[in-house]
């Protein structure tokens, strides 16, 4: 069954076709059994997939598979767009992925969503990317269609990564934008572009950033740079009108092998510490850390920010 199985992803490029499957043999009780055993999961009708051997599939990888599973029985003129070009770019989510995967269609009659497929009708043409050998709008179209459509949150995050890791710049996405002719969102969408900042160092701190401005707070300056006796640092927020310094904690922080380096959590909090107490030396000022789950729920983030005397902008928008 196995050599079966892996000759019908070899066959799907990474997918598993129920109808590849039958034509080598594979009957259908077999495949439930296969299913039920966890050798394979099912994308969707009649496609399926081998999981990762370590470790279950991300949310963004299952989407993608959709994607993938999705496009191969749609005609040609399809484009995988918004969200799903998203994930297929892998550009970072605060949320759930979509169960549809959305397709722009040039020239198609209507807009519609339908047996797991949200179709969109572009107003002008747009550039192109083939990953996976899938055809996805451009970085910059897919995040201007983000930005038009979604939460200044979700398009911020996306941004944020797409900018620090030099995917695209805000000139790009400006002219995208005006070239993109949406009948509605282009407001929003600029916001989103003009809030977002390349020095964010991750998801978790766009969403801090996110939070907190719609909470009415000042906006902090970002990686602020800092020279102690210890070494030179890069602090996550700084807000001078309160000589506060702002970190945010994120459990993978503690986590990606890039942070951690080799050394041990306890080693890693102790330098954390030591780091911290070197900045309060050197600036004179206060810290506040924040986790993930603090900087998710506003009221919690408002109260932390609130008490550790982070001034308010003008009116609540």
């Amino acid at each position: 069954m196995l050599q079966l199985i892996a000759i019908a992803e070899t066959l799907g490029r990474g997918l598993i076709h129920a109808g590849d499957l039958d034509q080598l043999g594979l009957n259908s009780r077999q495949l439930a059994h296969a299913v039920a055993n966890g050798l394979v999961i099912r994308v969707a009708r009649g496609v399926y997939a081998r999981p990762p051997q370590t470790r279950a599939f991300t949310r963004r990888e299952l989407h993608e598979l959709r994607v993938r599973a999705a496009v191969a029985t749609y005609p040609r003129d399809a484009v995988v767009s918004h969200l799903s070009a998203a994930a297929m770019h892998g550009l970072p989510l605060i949320g759930s992925w979509p169960s549809q995967v959305h397709l722009s269609i040039a020239g198609a009659r209507s807009g519609s969503a339908s047996a797991g497929i949200a179709r969109h009708i572009p107003a002008v043409a747009f550039d192109e990317a083939i990953l996976s050998g899938v055809r996805v709008t451009s970085i910059a179209r897919t995040l201007v269609d983000i930005a038009a459509t979604q939460s200044l949150l979700i398009a911020v995050t996306m941004i944020d990564h797409a900018l620090r890791n030099a995917l695209v710049d805000k000139t790009r996405l400006v002219d995208e934008l005006h070239h993109a002719g949406f009948r509605t969102g282009t407001r929003r969408a600029s916001h989103a572009i003009a809030f977002a900042d390349a020095r964010s160092g991750s998801p978790g701190e766009s969403l801090t950033r996110v939070q907190a401005w719609q909470l009415n707070f000042e906006e902090p300056d970002l990686q602020v740079h800092v020279s102690t006796v210890r070494g030179e640092y890069d602090v996550d927020f700084g807000w001078e009108s309160c000589r506060l310094f702002g970190e945010f904690d994120g459990k993978v922080k503690y986590t990606r092998s890039e942070f951690m380096k080799g050394r041990s959590l306890e080693q890693v909090i102790l330098e954390e510490k030591a780091r911290e107490d070197a900045i309060r030396a050197r600036t004179d000022r206060s810290f506040v850390r924040i986790l993930w789950s603090e900087a998710y729920v506003p009221r919690t983030l408002d109260a932390m920010l609130r008490s550790a005397g982070v001034p308010r902008r003008g009116r609540v928008l």
